[in-house]
């Protein structure tokens, strides 16, 4: 699960930056465009609805997006 959640958001985020790093108030690369891509593909990538308000909790840092998915994919 987190190789594919790390390709999600490198491919989203097109970043040099390994996504393990990824901290949304200072990445450059983030932005809502990025945010709702990385929703849509963590959807499409897991077979997961994600509820518009759960979008605030994947706004955030890589382990946080990470233990969301987990919570949502037992």
């Amino acid at each position: 699960m987190e190789t594919r959640l790390q390709g999600v958001i490198e491919d989203i985020l097109g970043s040099e930056t390994p996504a393990r790093d990824l901290d949304v108030k200072t990445s450059s690369e983030w932005d809502s465009l990025a945010h709702l891509n990385l929703i849509l593909a963590m959807e499409e990538e897991f077979g997961i609805e994600i509820e518009p308000e759960d979008f605030p909790k994947l706004h955030s840092n890589y382990q946080g997006i990470l233990d969301f998915l987990k919570q949502h994919m037992d």
